[in-house]
């Protein structure tokens, strides 16, 4: 199974029920996390996470809670919290303080794409009204070119 290799991503796979008719046992054993939203019938949980693992659907009897295995890690049981909409910026902020710095050859790699990428983002994201007060960011030459030759901004 390739699925994001080649890109060198980390590819997520949802399904609607972990059985072997929507999750193919080949496709399992590449899993390394996994999760399911809280389930009613035992199989479910059993071909999910393997056999005999201490769990069972009355340990997430709640709506939102399920169950979650991240690697060799043993199941846990999880509560999801449903979040309105005005509920987005106060929780964007408070992750904003646990992002991982990048790394340093990451960003020298990057080099002006990435020491500019803010305003850009700040800038695309923004509605008419608001670009109307802010300057348009300048492209980039990326120092690459396209099949034709033409460079790449």
């Amino acid at each position: 199974m390739g699925i994001g290799g080649n890109e060198a991503c980390n590819a997520v796979l949802s399904v609607l029920r972990s059985t072997a008719t929507a999750l193919s046992t080949d496709i399992l054993k590449q899993c390394s996390t996994r999760a399911t939203m809280r389930v009613f019938d035992q199989s479910e949980i059993d071909y999910l996470f393997g056999y005999r693992r201490g769990v069972s659907p009355q340990d997430a009897p709640e709506q939102g809670s399920g169950f979650v295995q991240a690697g060799a890690d043993t199941v846990r049981v999880f509560k999801a919290f449903f979040m309105l909409p005005s509920d987005i910026d106060a929780a964007a902020v408070q992750i904003a303080a646990h992002r991982p710095d990048l790394e340093v050859d990451a960003v020298r790699a990057a080099g002006q794409a990435y020491a500019t990428r803010l305003e850009r983002m700040r800038y695309l994201y923004s509605t008419p009204a608001a670009r109307t007060a802010l300057t348009p960011p300048a492209q980039i030459d990326l120092g690459i070119t396209d099949p034709r030759g033409q460079p790449i901004a």
